[in-house]
């Protein structure tokens, strides 16, 4: 009889360890959410929502389908987790590098002393020609470099 008790305990035991590691990663994959992208990942928060329901509904600490809703949940959070990591992937290789190198460009050409305000506009649009060049270059090179460094985000 004790053998039986300490088994069942053992199992209650691993089962609230195995299901309060899913309540801590599900935290930490929602944190590491950029907060850019809440409103675009909706669904797959909606998602792990939804994967926790019978836990909180249906399946109690005697139930014989707790191994099966730790590996649903345990799947949905595998998947959104790389879900995630791709997004955020995706928004280091291509958005924030380009956005730092627009960013260091010069986009409006100002001289050190007063000018004509044709001057300026002939200035300014010979200015925006040569650097239309460049940062297309810029772009062009960024986005190379990316797929070389990433193959799997874009392929």
């Amino acid at each position: 009889m004790k053998i039986k008790w300490f088994f069942c305990k053992e199992k209650l035991l691993n089962s609230y360890e195995v299901v309060k590691a899913l309540v801590i990663r599900n935290d930490t994959i929602r944190l590491n959410i950029p907060s850019l992208f809440l409103p675009m990942m909706r669904a797959q928060l909606l998602k792990m929502e939804n994967v926790f329901m019978p836990g909180f509904s249906t399946i109690t600490w005697t139930s014989m389908k707790i191994p099966e809703f730790c590996q649903e949940v345990t799947n949905v959070l595998d998947y959104i987790e790389m879900f995630v990591k791709e997004v955020r992937d995706m928004k280091e290789a291509r958005i924030d590098e380009v956005l730092d190198t627009l960013s260091v460009t010069s986009l409006v050409y100002l001289p050190e002393d007063a000018i004509s305000p044709s001057e300026f506009l002939e200035e300014n649009v010979k200015h925006r020609q040569k650097n239309k060049y460049i940062l297309k270059a810029k772009c062009v090179y960024t986005v190379w470099k990316n797929v070389l460094n990433n193959p799997g985000l874009f392929f």
